[in-house]
């Protein structure tokens, strides 16, 4: 690493309310002096969660993404496929670490000039006066590596269930795409070198199958998920190649707590 900068609140207090999601975004302007000038060469290598101790508890999860800048954000429905997400935390992650022939380039052209944070707090018993300073560190190096690095959402990224209710005891939801989803973004074959599986408090189990010529080429499990150990969880795997045409299935199950 070439050293590292960070974009973090500023003691932005959480209002007193069930849900916040907040937005923090910082230009490549405001954050030039951290890495020491005007330089455009910047490749990020990992990234490490900042958390105010103090409010650790309300702090719920990040997406942090790249996006053209402060003032276009690229929000709406409309524009979910130009966004381009770069990291994600949950409680029990510790960071990222990529490959050292890996990186997501950084400021080298006019759709990641600022990085979006989007924080998600949930103040369940309404507590008031608490201040955070929470975040992200970002490690660069000033070398281009060999390979650049993209991330990719599977299941349900749009939150389309968003307000369906858990039914009574066990339940399941399955989501499937096509080999078209795949073709949409590959030319060529890429290599998948982690999966993290997420879902919140009532999810109980998650699988991620990758299809290939109508058989299961791929499975990514956890047969026991717990969103406060561990919202993001990474099931020990090899890296696999993902190929034009490959479709997938991700299957969550939920529990309502009855």
């Amino acid at each position: 690493s070439d050293g590292y900068f960070d974009v973090v609140n500023d003691a932005f207090e959480i209002p007193a309310q069930e849900t916040k999601y907040k937005y923090l975004c910082k230009s490549y302007d405001e954050l030039k002096e951290q890495f020491g000038g005007d330089t455009t060469d910047i490749t990020m290598i990992g990234a490490t969660p900042i958390i105010t101790e103090k409010t650790r508890q309300f702090v719920h999860h990040f997406i942090v993404m790249a996006v053209p800048s402060c003032t276009n954000q690229l929000g709406g429905e409309e524009n979910a496929f130009k966004r381009e997400q770069i990291y994600g935390w949950a409680p029990g992650e510790h960071g990222m670490i990529l490959p050292d022939n890996v990186g997501f380039p950084m400021f080298d052209s006019e759709f990641n000039q600022a990085i979006l944070i989007e924080i998600h707090y949930n103040n369940q018993k309404k507590i008031s006066g608490m201040e955070d300073s929470s975040g992200v560190r970002f490690h660069y190096t000033s070398t281009k590596r060999e390979y650049d690095a993209a991330m990719l959402q599977v299941g349900d990224p749009m939150l389309g269930l968003r307000g369906v209710a858990i039914n009574d005891g066990l339940t399941q939801h399955e989501f499937t795409c096509g080999g078209t989803c795949s073709s949409l973004f590959l030319d060529e074959p890429v290599t998948v070198l982690w999966e993290k599986l997420h879902m919140h408090k009532t999810g109980t189990r998650m699988v991620n199958e990758v299809i290939r010529g109508g058989e299961v080429f791929h499975t990514a499990k956890v047969e026991v998920f717990d969103f406060d150990q561990q919202g993001g969880f990474q099931p020990q795997q090899d890296a696999y190649q993902l190929q034009a045409g490959d479709s997938f299935r991700t299957t969550c199950y939920y529990k309502d707590g009855t």
